[in-house]
Parts: structure tokens; C-alpha cells; sequence
């Protein structure tokens, strides 16, 4: 048989002491105080602490606290980021050629993820029209080398591409 270590002889709260706990947890939050100090002073971990004030906010009916969408979402690019730079690190470096073999195919998931989160924010433009811009230009860049190739004049071949839909659409050409 095992023995444990006796464990403090604590006594449970009432259901007023730990509302009333929480809300001093809450309140001090809400103050700025920082969870350390909260948690310390009543005697918690600092996820205890958030608990408590969670559960005060639910139980007070008032909402969560608010989401800085703007501070998730730089956090949440920067993750991107990291994760870039380690991933190509690691598939140019790594010892084993499993392991560059799996950065190389992280890299290019973190890489399409970030793409269209990027997309959704607004930051690029919709992905199906970024790459049919991209299958225009290459078109485009053949007629020209076909128009070289044979000697038709670049203003020639300018004036036929400017006078197709495309430029109604929004895409620029050339």
C-alpha cells in the first residue's frame, strides 16, 4: 500500500462565500489587477482565479469578457509566421528525411492556411480570382512573346488586349 501526503484540512465555502469570493476575483480583474496577484491573495491558481470569475460573470448574468478581435487575430498571424519560419528551417535542416520530408508538407499547409485567413480579413483578394489573375497574366505573357516572335508591334497587341472584357472585370493586364 501507498501512502498520500495528508492533504490541509480546508473547508469548503458556502455557496455566499464563494459567490462572494468570486466577485471579488472579478472585480479586482476588472480593476487591472493582474491574475497572479488575485490568485495569490485568495489563495488559488491563476486558472482557479479565472474560473471564479467566470463563473461570477455566468452566474451575475453578465457577458464574457469582451474578445479583442484585432489582438486575437495578430497573435493568431504571428503563430503563421513562426510557424513558417520553424517549418522551413526544419525541412532545409532537419537530420532525418522523414522529418524535412513532413516540415516541407506542415509548411505548406501552415502556408495555404494563412493565405486564406489573409483572404478573409480582406488583406488579399479572393484566392479563385488571385489565381485566375495569375493564368491571365501568364496568357497575356505568351500573347506577348507570340507578338515578338512574329514582329507584330507591342502597341498592336496592346490595343487588342485593352479592348477585351477583361479590363471591365477589374483585372489589370500586362
Amino acid at each position: 500500500m501507498s501512502q498520500q501526503a495528508p492533504t490541509p484540512n480546508r473547508r469548503s465555502l458556502t455557496t455566499a462565500e464563494r459567490a462572494a469570493r468570486n466577485a471579488r476575483i472579478a472585480e479586482a480583474r476588472a480593476a487591472g489587477e493582474p491574475w497572479a496577484t488575485i490568485a495569490e491573495r485568495e489563495g488559488l491558481s491563476v486558472k482557479q482565479a479565472r474560473r471564479c470569475r467566470d463563473e461570477h460573470l455566468r452566474t451575475a448574468g453578465a457577458p464574457p469578457p469582451s474578445l479583442d478581435a484585432d489582438a486575437l487575430v495578430e497573435r493568431v498571424l504571428r503563430g503563421h509566421l513562426v510557424a513558417l519560419d520553424r517549418l522551413e528551417a526544419l525541412a532545409a535542416d532537419a537530420d532525418a528525411d522523414s522529418a524535412r520530408v513532413g516540415a516541407a508538407r506542415s509548411l505548406s499547409t501552415v502556408g495555404v492556411n494563412l493565405i486564406g485567413l489573409l483572404a478573409r480579413l480582406g488583406r488579399l483578394g479572393d484566392p479563385g480570382l488571385l489565381r485566375f489573375q495569375a493564368e491571365i497574366r501568364l496568357a497575356v505573357d505568351a500573347i506577348y512573346g507570340l507578338a515578338d516572335r512574329y514582329e507584330i508591334p507591342p502597341e498592336e497587341v496592346l490595343a487588342t488586349v485593352e479592348g477585351m472584357p477583361l479590363e471591365r472585370a477589374g483585372l489589370v493586364v500586362g
